[in-house]
């Protein structure tokens, strides 16, 4: 008992449309890569300064009063 399916194409776009679609995708795909990157290096700049801060916090007291200041 087997059984088969059969795929034909009917969505009716011209060659140009398709690759006109496929270029599109590209684009759009390139700036969702930079806005990934973009939004990687905002948190890791983020993550930087919560632990920069953390860290004065923390070693306050071994700092004279100059360094504490600024």
């Amino acid at each position: 008992n087997q059984q088969q399916i059969r795929i034909e194409g009917g969505s009716g776009l011209k060659e140009d449309e398709v690759q006109q679609m496929i270029r599109e995708a590209k684009a759009h795909a390139d700036e969702a890569r930079r806005l990934h990157e973009v939004a990687d290096t905002k948190n890791h700049a983020e993550q930087l300064a919560y632990q920069t801060e953390r860290s004065l916090k923390e070693h306050r007291s071994a700092l004279d009063e100059s360094d504490a200041a600024t």
